[in-house]
């Protein structure tokens, strides 16, 4: 029911030229919380085509049954996910969504902000949910408009995860599983630096 979709990169060695290359990943839980990485895949770049592709060979695999896609705010990411997963709900990963916010507090509010959107994301019901971002938003627009303003523009999108299972949502609310593995790929590419081909990056 549940897929964390992550992108990184490598430098790929190609017609005598090293170019960037695209590395996507596609991980699956399922209802006992049991994590599977169900695809891995080089790409060109990331965008709604390579996504689209991905997407579409999973579901000839056999892939049915998605109902959440968590991933950062990628806009072919998204675009892929509701042309393929119709039906299924988009969570923006929580940390990323901080992680962009908080710059646009002063530095002296950063940490005041971060306490309170985590406030937000550690919620047990939705009534709590939207008692404690009605306050927020009202404390926001006093101190510092702009991220009220972003706030309410967008943090819905990183509330998606509400909408399953309490037990379910530490896993499928950020992008922080997928993002640890992509640290320990990170400590094997670095040796390399750069790959001979794209299937060389691809088997690593």
């Amino acid at each position: 029911p549940y897929l964390i979709v992550d992108a990184r990169y490598e430098k790929v060695r190609r017609g005598g030229r090293v170019i960037s290359q695209g590395i996507l990943i596609v991980l699956g839980i399922n209802q006992e919380g049991m994590r599977e990485i169900l695809a891995v895949e080089v790409a060109d770049t990331e965008c709604e085509t390579t996504w689209s592709d991905l997407f579409r060979d999973l579901k000839k695999r056999g892939l049915v049954g998605v109902e959440l896609v968590t991933s950062d705010a990628h806009e072919g990411i998204r675009a892929a996910v509701a042309r393929y997963f119709q039906g299924a709900s988009w969570q923006r990963c929580q940390f990323h969504f901080i992680r962009n916010i908080l710059p646009l507090a002063a530095k002296g509010q950063k940490q005041d902000l971060h306490g309170d959107l985590r406030a937000i994301f550690d919620s047990g019901d939705i009534e709590t949910l939207n008692w404690r971002l009605q306050e927020l938003t009202r404390k926001w627009e006093a101190k510092r408009p702009a991220v009220a303003e972003k706030i309410d523009e967008e943090i819905t999108d990183a509330l998606a995860c509400f909408c399953f299972p309490r037990a379910h949502r530490k896993r499928i609310r950020t992008t922080n599983c997928l993002e640890r593995l992509n640290q320990e790929i990170k400590r094997r590419t670095r040796v390399v630096r750069i790959f001979p081909n794209p299937a060389s990056a691809l088997r690593l």
